[in-house]
């Protein structure tokens, strides 16, 4: 399940807003909300958009989106 409090502060932390950061993984804001609540699963090109976007390492998007 996604780390949604810790994508949340990287978010935060990158100036962006999640709805732009919805946008570039070519979600609507609704459907980003909804993966980042754990309703349904990111695929692997969304986490890629998003770890390129934020400028995530590999121990972030590992602490993020496969922290179970």
């Amino acid at each position: 399940m996604v780390n949604s409090k810790r994508l949340k502060q990287k978010i935060r932390d990158s100036g962006y807003r999640v709805d732009y950061v919805a946008k570039v993984c070519g979600l609507s804001y609704y459907g980003f909300l909804q993966k980042m609540s754990g309703k349904h699963e990111f695929k692997a090109s969304e986490i890629k958009a998003v770890a390129k976007l934020l400028r995530l390492t590999d121990q972030e998007i590992r602490e993020i989106f496969f922290n179970d």
